[in-house]
């Protein structure tokens, strides 16, 4: 386990894995296309943001 020194590094690496997660965690089986786009696309969103910050 990687062991973070800041707690704003936990707190950083948390919210960027937040972001992403729903990306592998779908259950893509079970959701329609469009549904499934918005998901990526809001993910793809937060994921631009966090990094840019």
């Amino acid at each position: 386990m990687r062991r973070f020194k800041l707690i704003d590094q936990v707190q950083r690496f948390l919210e960027a894995h937040a972001a992403v997660s729903n990306l592998f965690n779908l259950c893509r089986h079970l959701i329609s296309a469009s549904h499934y786009r918005d998901l990526r696309q809001g993910t793809f969103a937060s994921w631009k943001e966090i990094t840019l910050a």
